[in-house]
């Protein structure tokens, strides 16, 4: 199960909440998730390809007593 977790730092969550026009935040006190928001077109991006991000996280307390953000 762990092969398919990865850790990071809680402040890596600030891009997304920053950009609340292209991202879609959902959290409690356990897990979250954050997507890109339906019909977001990035006006700098000239690729015909559209964007997808949906990504499910958890909030894991560490031994040293500091938070991560556990990804799935």
């Amino acid at each position: 199960m762990f092969r398919f977790l990865k850790f990071f730092q809680p402040a890596v969550l600030a891009m997304f909440y920053n950009q609340p026009e292209k991202y879609s935040m959902q959290t409690d006190e356990f897990e979250g998730r954050v997507r890109i928001r339906e019909g977001y077109v990035d006006p700098t991006d000239d690729s015909p390809d559209s964007a997808y991000l949906n990504v499910s996280f958890g909030f894991r307390s560490c031994k040293n007593g500091e938070w991560a953000i556990a990804a799935y």
